[in-house]
């Protein structure tokens, strides 16, 4: 069962309780990682402010902004295009919805309205959808002036900022969800501003310009002001509003080919909600705020409480599979081209002989990939980068597409890899293959200087897994082709660290390696909580009267929960000892954990109870 766990955040500041704010997650061009968060509503305010969220920490940091800025808002929706951070409508102070657009200059750290071009301009809106798709931005339905629930759709060239009207079948909507599989567009809940909710889901194609009604067997209960979260090829819905008026924490999932399956949680029962906000990263879905109104209460309840559940385990553990996909795609360290009917194609001549071993013939691949279209060429290559693991939903005619251009280049392993997925449902793990890298000292094209030793590595490998050395790998000019590791950390645990990037697996693990290491996922830039849960997994498993002082001093500051919590269990279930043999250290121990006695007390509670239970039976 799925475990819903709240985030306490140790920041000095954070965000203060709101609803209808937006939170998007961003990447800019060199690979950095980050999520924003702007506006929402407190009773009457309407804020503008703007917040920084460290995926990697879960530590907020206020973005002050000078000149002018966006007015407080709340229903606005937000996206990031080209390493610029959009937002779009919304209502303001005065409840006056609104229709203007402002992006911000990430480095510059600048606002800027944006002035629409051509005849046409979009109503007012708050509480509407939009997503980007093809350079553009596609917007529908919302709150307009006077209440109006609006049902026009819209597009918005993001280059040439001209609006144009698009043809909708959805009728009048607001707080509803636009979610993109694929080169489709899911509306899913909403309102129509008659006291329904609606209980259709819309399909758009972006190709076809059309719009379709799935036939659904099953629909669960209908919503209004949820979130939506798309991963893995389906959209996944939680919290919001019903029919009645009542408020609900049920998460189901839409699946294009299976349609709708509820996903049982557990975990913290965290108060009602609509009109959080939430993203997805690393198989984890974050959520923020939010609020409510009690039928019987006329005041509204507002949250500034950050949780997080995972949904994706396979996503969660494929993270050497999603930095094969992010390399094949940003084509950093690419070292061929191929020409395909449409375009050209940048391949790792080092992950094609990994791979492929025999098979792989540039020539002949070259002469096939000539006669494709590069969606169909990208499709393979997908598979051989990573395995497959990240494609599990494909429609059956990629499957089909990939499957021909293997036979043609008789790439008989790729083969028996498809129809192991088609039968069983696995699928290979790309780090089985590059593993074989680590003692192929011939191949490898760049030293790692710490402590004044040599590591030989490559540089595809480190560079394609950590942001650190992408950014050191692609700005270095050294002949000698050598970097060195400025982190203070020891040879040893740097081999460690290589080992992971190669393997996905942890080695050799001692404590003070591990101590060293805790922080490594933040400093590194790794894609890959793996990492870190395992490192925190062996400390808390090896904590002793006569280490828990050390670590407790080396993790100081990181903001680790997890396992901050796990020590202060040790402490306290180890309490007897502490007095017996360092009562100094109890005391400091509990005069910097404020929230000591109530834990103490809850885990002497659960002790009684298990007690009891056991006995009892």
């Amino acid at each position: 069962m799925l475990e819903w766990i709240n985030i306490k955040s140790s920041s000095k500041t954070y965000p203060s309780k709101r609803y209808g704010q937006s939170i998007t997650l961003c990447e800019t061009e060199d690979g950095k990682k980050f999520c924003l968060l702007f506006g929402g509503k407190c009773s009457e305010i309407r804020h503008n402010d703007l917040w920084e969220l460290n995926i990697y920490t879960k530590k907020w940091k206020k973005i002050e902004i000078k000149g002018s800025k966006p007015a407080g808002r709340t229903g606005q929706t937000a996206f990031f295009y080209k390493n610029q951070f959009y937002i779009f409508g919304g209502s303001s102070r005065l409840n006056r919805d609104m229709n203007d657009m402002w992006r911000l200059d990430i480095k510059k750290q600048i606002w800027e309205e944006i002035k629409y071009n051509g005849k046409i301009i979009p109503e007012f809106r708050c509480y509407h959808s939009s997503v980007v798709y093809d350079n553009k931005l596609w917007v529908l339905g919302g709150i307009g002036r006077n209440d109006e629930i609006l049902k026009s759709f819209l597009k918005f060239d993001l280059e040439t900022f001209v609006w144009e009207y698009v043809h909708s079948i959805v009728g009048r909507i607001f707080r509803h969800t636009a979610s993109v599989i694929s080169d489709s567009m899911y509306i899913i809940g909403g309102s129509d501003g008659n006291n329904d909710n609606i209980k259709d889901i819309f399909i758009f194609s972006f190709q076809n310009q059309s719009w379709s009604k799935p036939k659904l067997d099953y629909i669960p209960p209908l919503v209004c002001g949820h979130s939506a979260i798309t991963f893995d090829n389906q959209v996944c819905i939680f919290n919001g509003m019903l029919e009645s008026g009542d408020f609900t924490r049920e998460m189901w999932v839409f699946n294009p080919l299976s349609y709708w399956h509820q996903l049982k949680t557990n975990g913290v029962e965290y108060p009602w909600r609509f009109s959080d906000s939430s993203f997805y990263f690393a198989g984890k879905i974050y959520m923020f705020g939010g609020g409510y109104q009690a039928n019987s209460e006329p005041d509204w309840h507002y949250h500034s409480d950050f949780l997080e559940i995972l949904v994706d385990p396979i996503d969660n553990m494929s993270s050497f599979s999603q930095d094969m996909k992010n390399l094949l795609f940003s084509q950093n360290f690419a070292s061929k081209s191929f020409k395909c009917i449409d375009g050209e194609i940048f391949v790792h001549d080092l992950i094609m002989k990994c791979r492929l071993k025999e098979k792989w013939n540039p020539l002949l691949f070259s002469l096939q990939f000539s006669g494709n279209e590069k969606k169909e060429v990208m499709d393979f290559l997908l598979w051989v980068y990573t395995g497959g693991i990240l494609d599990l939903k494909l429609p059956l005619e990629q499957i089909l597409q990939i499957k021909n251009i293997a036979e043609k280049l008789r790439i008989d392993s790729l083969l028996d890899q498809i129809e192991k997925f088609e039968k069983t449902g696995e699928f290979e793990l790309v780090e089985k293959n590059l593993e074989e890298l680590l003692n192929e000292e011939s191949t490898k094209d760049f030293y790692l200087i710490v402590e004044n030793q040599k590591i030989a590595i490559h540089k595809l490998i480190l560079g394609s897994r950590t942001e650190l050395f992408r950014g050191m790998f692609l700005s270095v000019q050294d002949s000698k082709h050598e970097v060195h590791d400025l982190s203070g950390r020891s040879y040893e645990a740097i081999q460690v660290l290589i080992h992971f990037l190669y393997t996905n697996q942890l080695s050799n693990l001692t404590m003070k390696i591990a101590l060293e290491l805790i922080d490594a996922n933040q400093y590194y830039g790794l894609n890959s909580s793996f990492f870190q849960d395992s490192i925190v997994h062996f400390i808390h498993k090896n904590l002793s009267i006569e280490n828990v002082k050390d670590v407790i001093k080396n993790i100081s500051g990181l903001e680790i929960l997890s396992l901050e919590n796990k020590i202060m269990d040790f402490v306290i279930k180890n309490e007897w000892k502490f007095l017996n043999d360092d009562n100094s250290f109890y005391k400091m121990f509990k005069l910097n954990n404020p929230d000591f006695e109530e834990k103490k007390q809850k885990n002497e509670q659960d002790i009684l109870l298990f007690a009891y239970e056991t006995f009892t039976d």
